[in-house]
């Protein structure tokens, strides 16, 4: 399964429940940037980086757990 195809399918979800939820994912993940360097580039605060990124994990098992 390509990783476009993987993206798209669980992007929406995420973003669907906390907006830009996927950028953050993308740039923890991807990028290896903490919480407070990610508030610090989006202008939000550490704490919302942190709820977001909690949402955006469950959604993640969710999808990941659905058949």
């Amino acid at each position: 399964m390509s990783s476009d195809l993987v993206a798209g399918s669980l992007a929406s979800p995420i973003r669907i429940a906390c907006g830009s939820g996927v950028e953050k994912a993308e740039m923890r993940l991807f990028a290896g940037l903490s919480s407070g360097e990610i508030g610090e580039l989006l202008g939000t605060t550490e704490r919302t980086v942190e709820r977001d990124w909690q949402k955006a994990r469950a959604l993640l098992a969710e999808s990941l757990a659905s058949p």
